[in-house]
């Protein structure tokens, strides 16, 4: 049976599903093909009871990152979903970054992944500073467009497979952001970050961002991972949103967790409007040439991303 035209690309041995880009912005799940056998469920031989059936929550967006090497991370979706991020002629926050943006630094490798490199060398201006690194930020909002999102969501689980690269002022990102950020501005329309790789430490870290611009309003945690594992080897990052708050998770394991009354009045208005994704790896202005030459090339790459769940 032919695929409708507007599937969404997904990759061997994951779920598939239809991904409606229209103007509600929320993708609907059809013909949801599960991708591995749950945990504990019985054969039919050593059932001894009926199971009450349980819809899955719907799958709103899944990309397997499927296509030739060197080829946009558009590649075969029906729409632009990604683009590069423009913010860092601006310098991308403050203190500024000394890392420009390139589509070319965020690439398909062929075999199934996003790979997002960072390399030494940039021309330009990343604000007041002079651009020192080039890597990739790939981001749901157009600001060729006024910030206008090609995807978003409220609510949810958004969760992806990664493989971040571990160095001195290396600083990979998955995160989400309200879509209203043209309008509302940084932090009132509130962040998520879903993982933060932290230089060469072990330690990973998880928060969300809200408040006022003179007052921004951190709730963050950080994590080690058991047995000697390191964020540089394959692992699944996610957040559960709901009215009822955040819940960071890493390998299905929960790590921390933020209560809606925990962000007071910052609640509705930084996180009661939808959201979309950004994955990046910034690169820090304390790298000395020598260390840069150690580190770099630093490559962050992304398995899949996908969504379930949410209004």
């Amino acid at each position: 049976m032919p695929r409708p035209r507007n599937w969404l690309r997904s990759r061997a041995g994951l779920a598939a599903a239809v991904l409606v880009l229209g103007a509600s912005g929320l993708g609907t799940a059809s013909a949801l093909v599960p991708h591995h056998r749950r945990a504990n469920a019985p054969s039919s031989a050593t059932a001894t009871a009926p199971r009450v059936a349980t819809a899955a929550p719907a799958l709103r967006l899944e990309d397997g990152f499927s296509g030739p090497a060197g080829a946009s991370p558009n590649t075969g979706l029906p729409r632009t979903l990604w683009y590069t991020d423009t913010c860092w002629t601006s310098g991308c926050g403050s203190p500024p970054q000394p890392t420009r943006y390139a589509p070319s630094h965020a690439v398909l490798d062929g075999r199934g992944h996003l790979v997002i490199t960072a390399t030494e060398g940039a021309t330009g201006r990343c604000g007041a500073i002079a651009c020192r690194f080039t890597s990739g930020r790939l981001t749901m909002l157009d600001w060729a467009a006024g910030g206008a999102a090609s995807w978003w969501q409220q609510y949810g689980t958004f969760s992806a497979r990664l493989k971040l690269p571990v160095g001195k002022d290396l600083y990979p990102s998955f995160w989400l952001v309200g879509t209203n950020l043209a309008r509302a501005g940084w932090p009132a329309a509130g962040e998520i970050d879903v993982i933060d790789g932290v230089g060469a430490s072990a330690i990973g870290e998880q928060q969300a961002q809200f408040g006022t611009p003179d007052y921004v309003a951190p709730y963050a945690g950080t994590f080690v991972l058991p047995g000697h594992q390191s964020l540089a080897g394959w692992h699944t990052y996610a957040v559960s949103w709901s009215p009822r708050g955040i819940s960071w998770s890493v390998d299905g394991h929960r790590t921390l967790f933020m209560s809606a009354a925990r962000a007071g009045s910052d609640w509705k208005v930084s996180f009661e409007h939808p959201f979309s994704i950004v994955f990046d790896l910034a690169v820090g202005s304390a790298m000395s040439p020598a260390e840069a030459a150690h580190v770099l090339p630093a490559k962050m790459l992304v398995d899949w991303v996908r969504v379930v769940g949410g209004a």
